[in-house]
């Protein structure tokens, strides 16, 4: 039987594994719908990889973005994960839908495709290591 271990205090159970991605990811929306970016860069590891560049380097561009942006709604669906052997990782892969109203012109846009996440025990929940999009 395979459990994830989370700094030895807590394993999730496979058969726990689905409620506790699907809790993640709404908590990951909803955080990013929020626009406040210290809470969301919470949900990514101190080394986390996005789009093949530190997460950390890219927190400018998130701060830009949210700061362009007047409304928000995000959402993740989970179409299939897997956990990887060896690793204490869980892969994770979906499809995101976007959309967001920006400050000046009041214009909604919207924007959805593939996006793949390598998630990491932490607590009683997760934290992103790598996302692609």
């Amino acid at each position: 039987e395979i459990k994830l271990q989370a700094s030895n205090r807590n394993a999730i159970a496979p058969e726990d594994l689905q409620f506790h991605l699907d809790k993640i990811l709404s908590k990951y929306c909803r955080n990013y719908e929020k626009e406040q970016l210290g809470q969301f860069a919470t949900f990514f590891t101190p080394d986390a990889m996005e789009k093949g560049k530190s997460f950390t380097s890219r927190l400018d561009q998130y701060r830009r973005t949210f700061e362009r942006v007047d409304s928000m709604n995000y959402r993740i669906e989970l179409k299939r994960y897997a956990i990887q052997k060896g690793s204490e990782a869980v892969r994770i892969e979906g499809i995101f839908y976007a959309r967001a109203r920006l400050v000046e012109s009041k214009k909604w846009l919207e924007n959805s495709g593939p996006i793949a996440m390598e998630l990491v025990a932490y607590g009683d929940s997760f934290q992103v290591r790598r996302l692609e999009y």
